[in-house]
């Protein structure tokens, strides 16, 4: 149940994003809009509210915060690949290594800004996550994220490989 779920969040997070062979522009979609992140919301909470042992509400509140994660760190994804591509552009363009380096420095310092912003989100929610936590719990969700994510993961390599 959870594997097709993800499928269709993928699909709809990733033309949202505008990426390649989705049309058209980038559309902004909150995270709390349309059925199939409200489900990603609702199997959140559950599955936290489980492996936790935590309220309806606080886990609520962790599947808020971690959404909240997931819109941030997408956002900064897209940021990251449109430097790629423009550092790529210039890499390959034409000019000398005197004038790309002088084209390149600025967007480097960007690339590197965002990075250390997209690690700092990282640590921000977890800290924040975890903070209210027992180690117990915390261990739970680390294994818990790490599933999701693995889930997430395998669920776009599936979508890949079948274009």
């Amino acid at each position: 149940m959870i594997r097709p779920l993800l499928c269709l969040i993928l699909a709809s997070t990733l033309g949202a994003q505008g990426g390649p062979g989705m049309g058209g522009g980038r559309r902004r979609m909150g995270w709390h809009q349309g059925p199939i992140l409200t489900q990603l919301h609702q199997i959140r909470t559950q599955r936290i509210q489980q492996s936790l042992g935590v309220s309806e509400e606080r886990a609520k509140s962790i599947a808020d915060r971690w959404s909240r994660f997931d819109q941030e760190s997408l956002d900064r994804h897209h940021q990251l690949r449109q430097l790629k591509q423009q550092l790529n552009g210039i890499l390959l363009g034409p000019g000398s290594d005197e004038e790309k380096n002088a084209k390149l420095k600025p967007l480097i310092q960007q690339f590197v800004t965002l990075r250390r912003q997209q690690h700092d989100l990282r640590q921000g929610f977890e800290n924040e996550i975890m903070t209210s936590l027992t180690p117990a719990q915390q261990g739970r969700l680390v294994i818990l994220v790490d599933e999701l994510q693995k889930t997430l993961r395998e669920a776009l390599k599936e979508g890949r490989s079948g274009e």
